[in-house]
């Protein structure tokens, strides 16, 4: 029988996290597991082929010795590794999965395959596992545990702890050990990623904020970073041998040194990271998640695993030859870094915008001020006005009250509250009402401005929040359609020919030979469940091209009541594709603002190359994307019948079908 859980949703007009109750044989659970990545981890090539290499050379040095291979898989997600040891002749495997959906995909497509009998699956997390229940210790253990930061799914306690407990101690381990490398860089472009920057208009009162140890992972090698210096050589900054666990330690300070190589003047805005693991052990068979830009010939398109990005807190200026001391730093799951050597804590947000706002929208706050375009229409219909500021996590209103008569900023988000008021008395704006609630609102008005921008929102069309609040506001005031900056939004999307992206949706099917389509069974059917899944992702880090043209799905009239907005909010509509060879398509918004009527896209903004082929794409935020159905490769996909609704929650929902030749 299976058992009810709850899963946290987030109520879109409302703003408020619930709990929905769900089976575990819900499709809900399906979903979770679709949306994983587990699809591009499967499918690294790359990957499976080196972890192979590494379970054949350590099974063959164990057999060599006349000792039996008794392998360990810790995290086994499907049971590929696994299968791979077993193929490799291994003795025994015992497999450690603790995430019961997974654990469930992983039974099925072991007890289907012909090592059924040389497999025990284990559902126990690893380090919990009481060692009597295992019988005999392994002397191997394989396990992929790694994430971008190479430590931060727990890989240092998982093979400190399985020494003597999982395994005998000196035991093999694949991977053997680790490197990790930095290079120092400078960038205005990632520095916007970071740090609020203080413009003419808005100073920052908080510029000087350590921020926080929080890595930014992002596809660093494909995305469009004109202004990227590298200022010197990589530098190797740690190194973790898995098979000594005497020496591998939760915390570690290094000091190390980089020699600037470039000529002129520069800034120090961060380092860029990544790491190789040694799957042999004889630094003969690497996995590495090196840049492009560094090493080309090593670069591997991934995306369960990237180069990164850390900000160390001090700014620094230096030149040419300057030798620069710097600490790297982590602890059990984290790296943290200085530039210099009087400081070794982990940066901690003092201003609590960090801890606040994703990456992605502390770029939108920088970029705000810079569309001149945005900012003239906020001004010019702002002016002499009364107006009320209607979003969560927004400095629109901080701009408006430079010609508006007043500005009242209804902000329910206490934490941004706080940072607002501080805003506001740094910069001496004294036109400004901050309440917590329409409920306070008591001034007169006569406009109702919204960026819009929610921190709830993952989507683009999760800001309709902003229907909601104004939904609340009418109910206590007349509100003319005139007196609205926010006049229309319009749902977008284009097909496209992603070169990686639609790995992280397409199916597995067989992979190193081993058959895996239990898997498939589950996520893609998810896929292709009643209401399709449309994920967020930020298609300025992925290599694209168009495959159709761009379409208006749905176009909403934003001065209208919600209850005529839900009344309507439905549409049916057929997506033709250009190319054969589309396998994703992109959805955004784009809100018509003021009188003049400026668009503001939350997606595609201009094309990169005179033959318009190559989308330039908002930075600041992600777009909704389909993965399309690869699972019918023998049939060539004509487009997409796509139907929309407002659902319960406030978001809308896609039932998404393929259409065939």
């Amino acid at each position: 029988m299976s058992d009810n859980i709850f899963k946290e949703v987030i109520n879109h007009s409302t703003g408020q996290r619930e709990w929905k109750l769900v089976n575990e044989d819900n499709i809900d659970l399906a979903k979770e597991i679709a949306i994983t990545g587990f699809g591009d981890m499967i499918l690294d090539k790359n990957r499976n082929d080196l972890y192979e290499k590494g379970l054949i050379d350590a099974i063959k040095k164990k057999h060599e010795n006349n000792e039996e291979a008794r392998v360990v898989d810790i995290g086994c997600g499907t049971g590929l590794l696994s299968l791979m040891a077993a193929r490799a002749g291994a003795d025994s495997i015992t497999a450690f999965e603790v995430f019961k959906p997974m654990a469930d995909i992983a039974r099925n497509i072991l007890n289907s395959s012909e090592y059924k009998d040389k497999i025990h699956l284990v559902t126990t997390r690893s380090t919990d596992v009481n060692p009597k229940v295992l019988g005999k210790l392994g002397n191997i253990i394989v396990a992929e545990v790694f994430d971008t930061e190479l430590i931060g799914e727990g890989a240092l306690k998982t093979f400190k702890e399985a020494h003597g407990s999982l395994v005998e101690k000196g035991s093999k381990v694949i991977p053997s050990s680790a490197k990790v490398y930095v290079v120092p860089f400078e960038s205005s472009i990632l520095r916007s990623f970071q740090t609020i920057k203080s413009n003419k208009t808005i100073k920052n009162p908080f510029a000087f904020c350590s921020g926080y140890q929080n890595v930014f992972d992002c596809q660093l090698s494909e995305m469009d970073i004109p202004d990227l210096i590298i200022l010197s050589e990589p530098v190797e900054v740690g190194n973790f041998n898995f098979e000594d666990p005497d020496n591998l330690f939760y915390e570690e300070i290094n000091y190390r040194r980089f020699t600037v190589t470039k000529e002129g003047q520069h800034r120090v805005d961060g380092f860029i990271f990544w790491w190789d693991i040694d799957m042999t052990g004889d630094g003969n068979c690497i996995i590495s998640t090196v840049p492009k830009f560094i090493d080309k010939d090593r670069y591997v398109w991934r995306d369960h695993w990237m180069s990164a990005v850390y900000y160390p807190p001090q700014q620094l200026i230096v030149s040419e030859g300057d030798a620069v001391d710097f600490i790297c730093a982590h602890d059990e799951y984290s790296f943290w870094f200085h530039l210099g050597i009087a400081s070794i804590d982990a940066p901690t947000c003092d201003c609590g915008i960090h801890m606040l706002f994703s990456r992605n929208s502390i770029h939108r706050i920088n970029n705000l001020p810079q569309d001149t375009k945005y900012m003239d229409c906020l001004y010019k219909n702002c002016e002499g006005k009364d107006v009320v500021c209607l979003n969560e996590g927004s400095f629109i209103g901080l701009y408006a009250a430079q010609t508006a008569r007043n500005v009242t900023i209804v902000e329910e988000n206490s934490t941004f509250r706080k940072i607002l008021e501080k805003f506001i008395e740094f910069n001496e704006i004294k036109n400004i009402t901050l309440i917590s609630s329409l409920y306070y609102v008591r001034e007169f008005f006569d406009y109702v401005i919204s960026e819009p921008f929610y921190l709830t929102a993952i989507l683009p069309w999760e800001h309709f929040r902003y229907l909601y609040d104004l939904d609340r506001l009418s109910c206590e005031y007349d509100i003319a359609p005139e007196n609205l900056f926010i006049k229309k939004a319009e749902l977008k999307c284009i097909p496209l020919y992603a070169e990686n992206l639609w790995k992280i949706g397409a199916p597995v099917g067989t992979v190193s030979g081993f058959d895996l389509t239990g898997f498939d069974d589950i996520t893609q059917a998810a896929r292709r469940a009643t209401i399709s899944i449309i994920e967020a992702h930020p298609l300025w880090e992925y290599t694209n091209v168009v495959a159709g043209d761009v379409m208006s799905l749905i176009e909403i009239n934003m001065t209208d009541s919600l209850d005529e907005i839900k009344e309507w909010l439905s549409n049916s509509c057929f997506v033709p594709f250009t190319n054969s060879k589309c396998n994703v398509v992109a959805f955004w918004i784009d809100f018509t603002l003021g009188d003049d009527y400026f668009i503001h896209t939350t997606g595609f903004e201009n094309f990169k190359d005179s033959n318009n082929t190559i989308p330039s794409w908002r930075k600041s935020c992600k777009q909704g994307i389909y993965f399309v159905d690869l699972t019918k490769k023998d049939k060539i996909i004509k487009g997409i019948n796509v139907d929309i609704s407002m659902n319960e929650y406030g978001g809308l929902d896609f039932i998404i079908q393929e259409q065939f030749d």
